[in-house]
């Protein structure tokens, strides 16, 4: 197999529009930029994405495919290359913004813009940059819920590994808040204004949208054009498993994390960043799954979730969250679980939940992506320099 490392990365996030902003947030607790909608608050973008556009571009996209131009452009700039493919991750996302525009006009006009249904169709982000970059491989969307974007890469990784490619960028993109995303949530009694992932009065996520995109290259080729390598991906898992569409059980997030791990000791894991999503069943499924496949290594491990500074992306959520292992990875530098000052009682007890940011020597990070449905994505990352 091919060693696959990343080589570029590009975001449109709460936290920011570049690696360096968001990796800066991650170490020092910066939440990101906040806005009160519809009798809630949700993550958003402070940024003016829509003036890169053209008029033309404007009327035949979404946001969500607007935020994952800007971030493969950037991630393809940083890259110095143009990748065989797009991989993207999508989750609820996909036109929803033009979904709900197009509804509006619907019943207030009797009709819809002619170019409703392209806004609205889920793959036309991995599309639209395939069309924009001339990109003549694949350009796949995934939507396994929130572990859309994790498959994506976990996918990518798999193609460059066995050879089928020696270039592809891939992530997750999504912009869901408005009404109808709020309304969704609130009845199933999981929307929180405040994310608090293990903590004892956590009430579920707080909604949030962005994208992330990678470039994923294979190791030689990187090499030999002395690109900057930001880490290896070592291990990807992929199950199902979840007792309802909803509700996760233990099963298939061991099996994912088992897959993952399989190429390397347990001992070598240093850091897990958690789907930790905030909400009262979730969370502790997690960190069970997490005690069963670590066992008496468990308490050398840090485990955070970061979505309390960024709420949850759903489809980008993974993409994110890689971003956050990949600065702990370059930094020696464990993000914590910030703000977190009650710890509920029912986390098991080898659980390490860090509060404090600390140094320490990375070996390999995992990343753990659960979405609605039972899919559970695990990838496993180290530093090159290792």
């Amino acid at each position: 197999m091919n060693r696959v490392v990343i080589t570029g990365i590009g975001c449109r996030t709460p936290l920011g529009d570049n690696y360096l902003s968001v990796k800066d947030s991650l170490f020092n607790g910066k939440r990101g930029s906040k806005k009160s909608l519809f009798n809630s608050t949700a993550f958003v973008i402070e940024s003016d994405i829509d003036s890169s556009f053209d008029k033309f571009d404007l009327n035949v996209t979404d946001r969500f495919t607007r935020l994952a131009w800007l971030s493969y452009f950037d991630a393809k700039q940083q890259s110095k290359i143009i990748p065989e493919g797009i991989l993207l991750g999508v989750g609820y996302g996909g036109g929803a913004i033009s979904f709900e525009e197009s509804y509006r006009s619907l019943f207030e006009k009797g009709k819809v813009k002619p170019n409703s249904l392209i806004r609205n169709v889920v793959n036309m982000g991995a599309n639209f940059i395939a069309l924009k970059d001339d990109i003549l491989g694949p350009a796949f969307t995934y939507s396994t819920a929130c572990a859309s974007a994790s498959t994506a890469i976990g996918e990518a990784y798999k193609k460059i590994a066995y050879g089928e490619h020696k270039s592809l960028a891939a992530g997750g993109s999504e912009a869901c808040i408005n009404q109808l995303q709020f309304a969704y949530w609130r009845s199933m009694y999981a929307l929180s204004d405040n994310c608090k992932p293990f903590s004892t009065d956590r009430n579920g996520i707080t909604l949030s949208e962005g994208s992330v995109i990678f470039i994923l290259e294979e190791y030689n080729s990187a090499i030999e054009r002395n690109a900057s390598i930001f880490a290896e991906i070592v291990g990807y898992g992929a199950t199902n498993g979840s007792e309802s569409l909803t509700k996760p059980n233990t099963s298939g997030q061991i099996r994912s994390m088992e897959k993952a791990v399989e190429g390397f000791s347990k001992l070598d894991v240093t850091y897990i960043n958690a789907h930790g999503t905030g909400t009262p069943v979730g969370d502790i499924v997690e960190l069970q799954s997490i005690a069963e496949v670590f066992g008496s290594f468990t308490n050398n491990i840090p485990v955070s979730s970061t979505k309390n500074l960024h709420g949850h992306l759903f489809g980008a959520a993974g993409a994110i969250e890689t971003l956050a292992c990949i600065a702990v990875l370059e930094n020696d530098i464990v993000i914590p679980n910030w703000y977190l000052d009650d710890i509920d009682r029912n986390v098991p007890e080898n659980i390490n939940l860090p509060t404090y940011i600390s140094s320490a020597k990375q070996n390999i990070v995992l990343n753990n992506s659960f979405g609605f449905g039972g899919t559970n994505i695990t990838l496993a990352f180290k530093s090159v320099h290792t």
